[in-house]
């Protein structure tokens, strides 16, 4: 257990990457890897607001391959598992952001999410397919924000047509108890202290969105969600690598003295991502040289198939949250998706 500590976020910057673009980087006050039953309790963060009074997150906490992470009475902008997490409580705590990927149970405790920068609760992170295998339980949410006209949702997602080696999962089963969504005014006065208002009359004052970017759903066949999908490694066709290289080569451009093969050890329909090193003396080096990189695959994602058989959610239940309006996405991968309000089965179309 960590206890009593006071931590500030990191600022992130960008650099430019191999393949000449822009690159967000950063780093963590705290972080965990290959961890078990690791509880954050009592912990101040008091560069949560900016100068303005705004609320904009940066690095503050990442893990990997962790199991059992608790936030206890903590006052921070970000909970963040990277390459996965089993099991993960935010309890009587304040957060900007919450991103998540992996399996078990998600429990939000008493928890206040600040969304004007997110828009939402929770984030499953879109580079390992947005997936969780297992539940969400939340007793006791409040989302405030300060946009004038906000789209809010419970879980930021992205559904792409990519085959990322495993099964993706929507949460099996939700659940809500005290959720409530407020509007809020901020500034900083005089002396240079933050202040801020809540405005009563607004409360649940616009629908909550379940999911967030999904409406690709329905743009490919989901008859099956359990498709075999092994015919189709990626969503990009067929690597166009040896062909490059070989251009490359009799451009002149390559420092390489014979074409390279496709080497494809990990199954993704790429030659693993490898380049030629500097001098074109090393296959497997990890250089990526400009005038070889491979940018192509053959034309864009082919939306007849679906490379990503994401299991839908079963069931969502929702209790005790007034009138807020509680929408699942009108796709038809959520047919038979459940929705109970205070115990009744909705007709949500």
């Amino acid at each position: 257990m960590l206890n009593n500590l006071i931590l500030e976020r990191h600022k992130g910057f960008n650099t430019t990457g191999s393949a000449n673009t822009s690159v967000g980087m950063g780093t963590y006050e705290m972080s965990a890897r290959y961890s078990n039953n690791i509880t954050w309790q009592n912990i101040t963060q008091p560069n949560f607001f900016e100068e303005d009074g705004s609320v904009k997150y940066h690095g503050m906490m990442g893990t990997n391959y962790c199991k059992n992470l608790t936030f206890d009475n903590v006052f921070t902008c970000s909970f963040d598992a990277h390459c996965g997490t089993y099991n993960a409580t935010i309890k009587n705590s304040t957060c900007e952001h919450l991103n998540f990927i992996g399996e078990g149970t998600i429990r939000l405790e008493n928890v206040t999410i600040y969304t004007d920068g997110s828009n939402a609760a929770m984030i499953f992170r879109t580079d390992y397919g947005s997936t969780w295998e297992g539940k969400v339980i939340i007793d006791g949410l409040t989302l405030k924000t300060s946009k004038s006209n906000p789209t809010l949702t419970l879980i930021k997602t992205q559904w792409t047509n990519h085959y990322f080696g495993y099964q993706t999962y929507l949460p099996e089963k939700i659940e809500m108890n005290d959720v409530k969504i407020v509007k809020y005014t901020y500034g900083v006065d005089s002396s240079g202290e933050r202040w801020e208002d809540i405005d009563e009359s607004k409360e649940n004052f616009v629908a909550l969105n379940i999911y967030s970017f999904l409406n690709n759903y329905k743009t490919v066949d989901l008859s099956d969600p359990n498709a075999d999908m092994s015919a189709y490694p990626n969503d990009y066709g067929v690597c166009k690598c040896e062909q490059l290289y070989a251009e490359a080569l009799a451009a002149g451009t390559a420092n390489v003295t014979e074409v390279l093969t496709f080497h494809d050890t990990d199954g993704d329909g790429r030659c693993n991502n490898k380049r030629i090193d500097k001098n074109g003396t090393d296959a497997n080096a990890t250089y990526k040289q400009s005038s070889v990189w491979c940018w192509g695959f053959n034309g864009a994602a082919d939306t007849s198939i679906n490379a990503n058989p994401t299991i839908p959610t079963k069931e969502i239940y929702v209790t005790n949250c007034g009138d807020l309006r509680i929408v699942v996405p009108p796709t038809d991968q959520f047919d038979e998706t459940e929705l109970y309000i205070d115990g009744e089965l909705q007709d949500r179309y």
